[in-house]
């Protein structure tokens, strides 16, 4: 019995990693998805690529956090900055949710009823 479960557990394991990485090739398929607001995920090289590529690397400062006897006035200017910039950004992403109108569209899709004739 305790072969069976292992020859069990091995053939799932096995499947499990031979159809990880299958994605649906139909154009048709893909391109109602992608309607949908619904794309395929992205392998972690194609995201480390558009990361790289995206970063400005030159465009750093580095900001160290002050030692007890040391003034932390430069340090909670440069914190502040860093929320500010993230509360713009969280601004901008709730705006284009909100003006997209096929998210809306997808969202708020009503079905019609038949009419009783």
């Amino acid at each position: 019995m305790l072969s069976g479960i292992i020859f069990g557990a091995h053939f799932f394991q096995r499947i499990k990693f031979e159809f990880k990485n299958k994605r649906p090739t139909d154009p048709v398929i893909v391109e109602s998805l992608q309607e949908l607001g619904l794309s395929s995920k992205k392998s972690t090289e194609q995201l480390y690529k558009e990361m790289v590529e995206s970063t400005a690397n030159d465009d750093w400062e580095n900001i160290r956090g002050p030692r007890p006897w040391e003034d932390n006035s430069e340090y909670l200017r440069a914190k502040e900055k860093q929320q500010k910039e993230r509360q713009n950004q969280q601004e901008e992403r709730r705006k284009l949710l909100n003006e997209s109108s096929k998210f809306k569209n997808v969202l708020k899709r009503e079905f019609k009823k038949p009419e009783d004739k």
